[in-house]
């Protein structure tokens, strides 16, 4: 049986001059787990988020994932091995549909460096179904033609959902993906997240306990920088 974490963190630092924001961090994470990142404001949530990403480049350490060394690669190659994220704020194109902000992150998934590959009409119809089914998996589906600078925000952080699952991840980074929504938006976002496959491993950095309760298996408290462990959300 395989028994090598998907993702290892072994004695991580990030400092900023003389701010030390992770402080020898140790950090090992199975695959399907489900980890709530807490703790408060300045906390290092979001720095360690950017650490397995690649958007931060570690002071110090080793991050691997599934087994490989990862600590030198770029932000894209990490995505190209599964490395998917969620960013606190929607990050979407306005001037594109619902539909079209999903196909190019399918796109995303397909590129070779910076060029997309060329697809056959037969490929092309078949990743516009998939951009289809990944409208209905997070419920955009009723508005999937609609210029995404016309969405409600809860719509447009469901879109940001959506563009990460057309990356077709083993892991996701979810930052914050509660905030600044309504309670309905909420709980209709959280219903989603708590739906993705059992076999998607998930970070999230959250402040809302509920969701936090209905999401995460286990939690990993920060505290200026440093990991204090907890148990299992219930």
């Amino acid at each position: 049986m395989n028994t090598t974490p998907l993702l290892d963190l072994s004695g991580v630092i990030r400092r900023y001059g003389s701010l030390t924001a992770l402080g020898r961090l140790n950090l090992t994470v199975t695959a399907g787990q489900r980890l709530a990142i807490t703790g408060p404001n300045g906390a290092g949530k979001s720095t360690l988020l950017g650490l397995i990403d690649g958007t931060i480049a570690a002071t110090s350490g080793k991050v691997h994932y599934d087994g490989i060394d990862i600590t030198a690669w770029s932000t894209h190659r990490r995505a190209r091995a599964g490395i998917a994220r969620v960013f606190q704020h929607p990050h979407v194109s306005a001037r594109h549909t619902v539909l079209g902000n999903i196909l190019l992150g399918v796109h995303r998934h397909h590129r070779t460096g910076t060029r997309v590959l060329p697809l056959s009409p037969a490929a092309a119809r078949l990743l516009r179904e998939l951009a289809l089914d990944l409208a209905d998996q997070t419920g955009l589906r009723a508005v999937a033609t609609h210029l995404a600078g016309h969405l409600s925000y809860g719509h447009r952080r469901q879109l940001d959902l959506a563009m990460a699952l057309a990356c077709r991840p083993r892991l996701l980074l979810l930052d914050e993906p509660t905030a600044g929504l309504s309670p309905d938006e909420t709980a209709r976002l959280t219903t989603l997240l708590a739906a993705l496959p059992d076999t998607l491993t998930v970070l999230i950095v959250e402040h809302d306990a509920d969701v936090v309760a209905r999401i995460a298996t286990s939690t990993l408290h920060l505290d200026a920088g440093q990991s204090r462990p907890r148990g299992g959300a219930a």
